[in-house]
C-alpha cells in the first residue's frame, strides 16, 4: 500500500484549500441559508396611526365618527391643543395626526352635508404616509357617511351603513405558476455544494494525481516491484477516499445545519444525489491531471469548469431564467441533470422516484464517459 500511503501525503500538503472553501461555503450556509431557512406565512396587517381628538362639538355625529376612527387606529390623548403642544407631540411623533371639531358640526352634518370641511381640522406633518393613510380613511369614511345622509336616513344609521361600506373587503388568493417552486433551504445547500464540490476536487486531488504523472517519478515507480495496475489500484482507492471524505464533511454540515432533517427519506435522497455527483467531480478531476502537467494552472481550471457549469446550469441563475440556447447547452453537462435531480426532489420528495434516480443515472454515465476518455488519454501519454 505504498502508493496509496504517498497519495495521502502528497494530499495533506493541500488540506489547506479545503479548509479555504468548506470555511467559505459554511458562511454562505451559517449566514444566509439557515438564517432564512424558516419560512414564514405571508400576512398583511393595516397599519394604524395614533391621532389626538379635540371634540368641541361633541355631537352623535362627531362622537360616531371619533368612534369608527378610533377601530381603525389608535386614539392618544395630549395635554391641550395649543399650537406649541400640537407641534412638540407631532415632532416627537406622539402621535401622527391630531383632529379639531369644531362647534356645529353635527347640525350641518345632518341637515346640510356640506362644506364639512370647514368644521373639521386635521393637523399633520406634511407628506408623511401615516398622515395621508389616517385622511384616506377619514375622508372615505365620511364621503359615504354624507350619501347616506342625504337620502334622508338618521345620522346613526347613516354612520353605521358608511362604516359596514369603508370596511367592505375583498378575498385575494395569491395565485402562483405550475412550473413555480418553492425552494426550501435544504435544496440550495445541496444546489452551492454542486459548485464546491468540484472545485475541491479538481484542485486537491487533481494536484496529487499530477504529481504521479511526473516523468521521474513513474520512471522509479516502473522500476519497482509494482504493477501498472495495482498502482492504478492504489490510486483509485485514494482517490475514492478522498471523494466520499468530502462527502462526509457537507454532510457533518448539513446535519448541523438541519439537524433530524437531513436524515429523512429526502435528506437520504439529496444526500445519494450528491454521492453521485461526487463520481462526475472525480471522474472530471482524473481527465484534467491527464490533460494539464502544469501543478500551477490547475486551479484556474477547477474555477473555470465549476463556475462555467455552475452558471450554465441553474446552480447560481435559477433555470426558469436561462435562455432555451442557454439550457440545451447544459443537456450535454453533468451539473444540468444534478439540479433536475435536485429539483425533482425537492418538488416530488419520494414520489416518481425512478425519475430522480434516472437522473442519478445520467450523471453516472457522463462520469464513466469521462474516465474513459481520461484512460484514452493515460494511454497515449504512456505510450509517448
Amino acid at each position: 500500500m505504498q502508493v496509496f500511503k504517498v497519495y495521502f501525503k502528497v494530499l495533506k500538503g493541500y488540506l489547506g484549500q479545503w479548509a479555504l472553501y468548506i470555511g467559505i461555503f459554511s458562511v454562505i450556509l451559517f449566514m444566509f441559508i439557515v438564517p432564512n431557512s424558516v419560512k414564514e406565512q405571508i400576512s398583511f396587517s393595516n397599519k394604524k396611526c395614533n391621532f389626538a381628538v379635540f371634540d368641541y362639538d361633541n355631537s352623535e355625529a362627531s362622537r360616531d365618527i371619533v368612534a369608527y376612527m378610533s377601530k381603525k387606529h389608535e386614539l392618544k390623548s395630549i395635554e391641550n391643543d395649543s399650537m406649541e403642544v400640537m407641534q412638540d407631540e407631532l415632532f416627537n411623533r406622539n402621535v401622527d395626526c391630531i383632529v379639531k371639531i369644531k362647534k356645529d358640526f353635527g347640525k350641518n352634518f345632518e341637515f346640510n352635508q356640506s362644506n364639512l370641511e370647514n368644521y373639521i381640522e386635521i393637523i399633520t406633518i406634511p407628506d408623511t404616509y401615516t398622515s395621508q393613510l389616517f385622511e384616506q380613511d377619514y375622508n372615505r369614511f365620511v364621503k359615504y357617511a354624507k350619501s347616506y345622509a342625504a337620502s334622508g336616513i338618521n345620522v346613526s344609521s347613516a354612520i353605521e351603513k358608511a362604516a359596514k361600506t369603508a370596511d367592505t373587503e375583498l378575498s385575494t388568493n395569491i395565485v402562483e405558476k405550475e412550473n413555480n417552486t418553492n425552494y426550501d433551504a435544504t435544496y440550495y445547500f445541496f444546489n452551492y455544494i454542486s459548485w464546491i464540490i468540484v472545485i475541491m476536487c479538481i484542485i486537491t486531488i487533481g494536484r496529487v494525481l499530477v504529481v504521479f504523472q511526473q516523468k521521474n517519478l513513474r520512471s522509479r515507480i516502473a522500476c519497482s516491484a509494482y504493477s501498472f495496475a495495482r498502482i492504478s489500484k492504489e490510486l483509485l482507492m485514494g482517490v475514492l477516499c478522498s471523494g466520499f471524505t468530502i462527502i462526509f464533511i457537507f454532510f457533518v454540515l448539513a446535519v448541523i445545519a438541519f439537524k433530524t432533517e437531513i436524515l429523512s427519506i429526502q435528506g437520504m435522497l439529496y444526500m445519494t444525489n450528491a454521492i453521485s455527483y461526487m463520481f462526475v467531480a472525480l471522474a472530471l478531476t482524473y481527465l484534467v491531471s491527464q490533460l494539464i502537467k502544469n501543478d500551477g494552472t490547475m486551479n484556474m481550471i477547477g474555477n473555470t469548469i465549476s463556475l462555467g457549469m455552475s452558471f450554465l446550469c441553474g446552480v447560481f441563475v435559477p433555470m426558469e431564467f436561462l435562455s432555451d440556447t442557454v439550457i440545451k447547452i447544459a443537456h450535454f453537462l453533468p451539473a444540468y441533470w444534478y439540479q433536475l435531480a435536485l429539483i425533482h426532489i425537492q418538488k416530488h420528495g419520494t414520489d416518481n422516484i425512478s425519475k430522480t434516480f434516472s437522473y442519478m443515472g445520467i450523471q453516472i454515465l457522463f462520469a464513466l464517459a469521462l474516465v474513459t476518455v481520461g484512460i484514452i488519454v493515460s494511454r497515449k501519454n504512456q505510450s509517448k
